[in-house]
């Protein structure tokens, strides 16, 4: 009869548990996707942040197309396109949205008070005619523009 025994001297049928480097190399694991899946999460939670921008701008594409088509012109200002001043665009993510000729006419930049942003907290939704189509271009400003990587997905791709 052939007996096994451990080199603890029990017998075989003895349940072995994990080691210590083992326990250890799990927790490491876990650590690295918990961060990955953290760092993602907030990532996430900015760009829908900004999508409000996006969604408050709504109203100000519409008085850019109103006064476009009822002028030829595109509006340099909120006056002109018959909007509030930009400082009464206050929500909780957005500080204000106008309207502007920079880079042209028409042009809608939106201020965010995000803190994760600090200063580079600019997007713009620049009007282009096509044919008498208008298409809007969705982008960081050219001075203190949201960071790529934080732009909600409708807006890389421009």
């Amino acid at each position: 009869m052939n007996n096994r025994l451990s080199a603890g001297g029990k017998g075989a049928s003895q349940a072995r548990g994990f080691t210590l480097v083992e326990m250890m190399t799990v927790l490491a694991v876990l650590s690295i996707l918990a961060l990955v899946a953290m760092t993602s999460y907030q990532d996430y939670v900015l760009r829908s942040q900004i999508s409000e921008g996006i969604r408050v701008a709504a109203a100000h594409k519409s008085g850019v197309l109103s006064t476009f088509y009822s002028s030829g012109l595109m509006p340099g200002s909120n006056t002109d396109a018959g909007m509030d001043a930009p400082i009464d665009y206050n929500t909780e993510y957005v500080y204000s949205v106008g309207i502007s000729s920079n880079p042209r006419g028409g042009t809608i930049t939106i201020s965010y008070n995000i803190l994760k942003l600090g200063s580079d907290n600019l997007l713009q939704l620049v009007p282009t005619d096509n044919d008498g189509i208008i298409e809007w271009i969705c982008r960081p400003s050219a001075d203190n523009g949201i960071l790529t990587n934080f732009l909600p997905s409708n807006c890389r791709g421009t």
